[in-house]
């Protein structure tokens, strides 16, 4: 519905720019606001700046960030290879990519490393490296290996593949060619196990690995769009450009520059631009109005959709219905004025996530609230509903709770009450940018003990479950008792309490905490245990010991790897600020229930009820789990570690 409206204003514009020939600038700047507004979507991807492709110029996106939607799935060029372009985040300037050519066949005729334009792009850290082997035959008078890693290539030879850090092994085999290949952490801890296939490589080629576009590219996006604009570059260079109805400026759409970069000519000069634009605006809406009233009054109401008069009565009509069913349990409805006001002009920002940015603000009784404005405003709004609805029921001690909400047009927010002491991130040792303040350990143990009582009330305390599919340290929120609460619902799903499975489209969630089973079927299905997958690695990462892996010279071990080889041989996990033995059982319970919650299959995982227990519960009751993911222990593990407690 949106694009047919995108459409018809630029249809409108290329008509009023022929009648009006003499303002043709201005037709062109007119152009490029316009087009440059609505985002091209392709599959289930919605393409923004700095990408553009199909029904987004040039000049809405940077000249090296093109995609090619074929057959609906988005596709991008990087140094001559090709990728399959699985999910863009442009708040951490994230995509995630997979090579076109080994999605099709592993077998290549030219086995080439691929390369990034390190102006442009950069890989992500977490992601490791595999060798995938070519041209590979057995030495005079041996047999065909029978590892698993091998996969048959016809014309009598065979290809290998293997961590890089890992040689395959294999001295009666010789081979010719060798690549270098890009997988996330779970992908490498899956072919890293004792239990590998070919199948298991395909999966881990098809969950694709993460770059980063750097940060200059899209350094001032944020600016332009705050000022009314919207980013992209000159249309003969690769050069930032802010978009304006106005004109093209460098920065933002207040800077007092035209499009060539000069000094406004005049103030003469500009308001006659800006009466133009008025009135040749006024005229469009003026005869798109006219013809929508007059095509649903001759349909009576019927088959109007892709019309403005459509769009309006349905979404005043949601709200109605919504705030109809939900009578006092409905959180209140703001305007985006009010939230202005609220937040003196959204003058004081205190966070960014994928979905939105996050003002702080003060109700007029003077209660502080976050006030989180959307970024993503496609669609009929059927889904924010949904949360907004979901979220109205939600009542937690664990979870962060819903004031109001603003839903005018494509205007969307969410307001929050105010959670004093910020993200748990800040207060792990990998806080942003450096900054750390360590928690004692008997605070984390609070802290992880009540985010788990918040997802089992997600789970098994709604009348509908939740399951949030994005529990990392950034989205648990710390009050000024540093009681956690839970934020954050924009990759949430809905879904009876008697399901318990759940159908995706893609995968969702944030590198490094998401289960398998949600970039790949073949771990399982997803369900509320992915919740648990996060929360393992969440109190991994609050016990300290992927810091202490990033740390070390095994860097680039897949860390649960790196805790395992130290329980087995009996090492010290060298934890920070262990005081005296209560604080080392709550460091090892932490773990052991870690371990527990980030088992490979779904089905190994406690439910998130029988963590709060195992937390709760005694060390000496708890075993050590298989390692199941990543290999299989050879030694004994130390005694003080066994145990009696069993898993159901």
């Amino acid at each position: 519905m949106h694009s047919n409206l995108h459409s018809a204003v630029i249809l409108f514009i290329n008509i009023l720019c022929l009648l009006h020939m003499p303002t043709s600038s201005l037709c062109q700047d007119a152009e490029r606001f316009w087009r440059c507004g609505e985002p091209f979507r392709c599959g289930d991807i919605y393409i923004n700046y700095p990408f553009w492709g199909g029904s987004k110029p040039e000049y809405c996106g940077h000249p090296s960030f093109e995609i090619k939607c074929e057959s609906n799935i988005p596709k991008i060029d990087i140094e001559s290879t090709t990728y399959k372009v699985i999910a863009i985040n442009n708040t951490t300037r994230i995509a995630t990519l997979a090579r076109d050519d080994l999605l099709s066949d592993l077998c290549l005729d030219r086995p080439e490393n691929a390369s990034l334009d390190l102006n442009t792009f950069n890989y992500v850290s977490s992601d490791l490296n595999i060798t995938l082997y070519y041209g590979c035959t057995v030495v005079t008078n041996q047999q065909m290996p029978s590892d698993r890693r091998v996969f048959g290539c016809g014309g009598g030879t065979f290809g290998l593949y293997t961590l890089i850090s890992v040689p395959f092994g294999l001295p009666a085999v010789r081979c010719q060619n060798q690549i270098i290949y890009r997988v996330n952490q779970t992908s490498a801890g899956a072919l890293a196990s004792g239990t590998t296939s070919v199948e298991v490589l395909r999966t881990a080629i098809a969950g694709g690995f993460s770059v980063n576009w750097t940060a200059r590219i899209d350094s001032g996006c944020q600016q332009c769009d705050t000022s009314g604009g919207r980013c992209g570059s000159y249309p003969d260079s690769a050069v930032f450009a802010c978009h304006c109805a106005d004109g093209t400026h460098p920065t933002d759409c207040s800077d007092g520059q035209n499009q060539d970069g000069y000094a406004d000519p005049g103030k003469r000069f500009r308001i006659s631009k800006k009466v133009a634009i008025v009135g040749s605006v006024g005229i469009a809406g003026l005869v798109i109005i006219s013809v929508s009233i007059i095509y649903c009054l001759r349909s009576r109401w019927s088959c109007c959709k892709p019309l403005i008069c459509w769009k309006v009565i349905s979404e005043d009509h949601r709200i109605e219905e919504f705030m109809r069913n939900y009578g006092s349990h409905a959180p209140k409805l703001y305007s985006y004025s009010d939230l202005r006001k609220i937040t003196s002009s959204f003058s004081h920002k205190i966070g960014q996530g994928g979905f939105g940015q996050v003002y702080r603000g003060k109700l007029p009784d003077g209660r502080e609230v976050a006030v989180k404005v959307l970024a993503e405003t496609n669609g009929d709004g059927e889904e924010y509903i949904n949360e907004v609805a979901s979220m109205s029921r939600t009542s937690h001690v664990n979870i962060v709770g819903l004031l109001g909400f603003c839903y005018q047009r494509n205007r969307r927010a969410l307001v929050y009450e105010y959670v004093s002491n910020g993200s748990l991130d800040k207060f792990l040792n990998n806080g942003p940018s450096g900054t750390t303040c360590p928690l004692g350990w008997a605070t984390l143990y609070r802290i992880a003990i009540g985010i788990a009582r918040g997802l089992d009330y997600l789970h098994r305390g709604c009348n509908t479950r939740i399951v949030h599919f994005d529990i990392k340290p950034h989205n648990i929120l710390l009050d000024q008792d540093f009681c956690p609460k839970i934020s954050d619902f924009g990759l949430a799903r809905l879904s009876e309490r008697k399901e318990s499975i759940l159908s995706m489209l893609g995968a969702r969630g944030t590198a490094g905490y998401i289960a398998p089973e949600v970039f790949s079927r073949a771990f399982g299905h997803v369900s509320h245990k992915s919740d648990v997958y996060s929360y393992g690695m969440l109190l991994l990462e609050m016990v300290g010991v992927r810091n202490n892996v990033k740390g070390s010279q095994t860097s680039e071990v897949y860390f649960p790897h790196w805790i395992y080889e130290h329980l087995e041989l009996g090492k010290d996990l060298n934890l920070q600020g262990i005081m005296d033995e209560e604080d080392e059982e709550i460091a090892r319970k932490m773990i052991l229930v870690g371990l527990w919650c980030i088992q490979g299959k779904p089905s190994d995982r406690p439910a998130i009820g029988k963590a709060v227990e195992m937390l709760e519960g005694s060390c000496h009751s708890l075993q050590v789990p298989p390692n199941h993911v990543l290999f299989s222990p050879t030694k004994a593990i130390p005694e003080s570690f066994t145990s009696t407690y069993t898993m159901t």
